[in-house]
């Protein structure tokens, strides 16, 4: 089964912040360079998730391989 399906299937609320966080770097993925660049404000902004549940819920999506964190001087995601 593929990871996203397994994902999806759960029911807690950091789950649910997480599918909301993975489908945002979805949507702002530059297609050349294979990565979205985000900082923890304009996810907050963007997808509703409580700044306090984003490490939770990227924590979440590193664990089940469905993104990977670079990060670099600028402080993205």
């Amino acid at each position: 089964m593929h990871y996203l399906v397994k994902f999806i299937l759960l029911r807690k609320a950091v789950e649910f912040y997480a599918l909301k966080i993975y489908l945002l770097f979805v949507a702002r993925r530059d297609t050349k360079l294979n990565e979205a660049r985000l900082n923890w404000k304009n996810i907050g902004e963007w997808c509703g998730v409580p700044t306090d549940q984003i490490k939770g819920a990227t924590s979440l999506l590193i664990e089940n391989r469905l993104i990977s964190v670079d990060s670099g001087l600028m402080g993205t995601l």
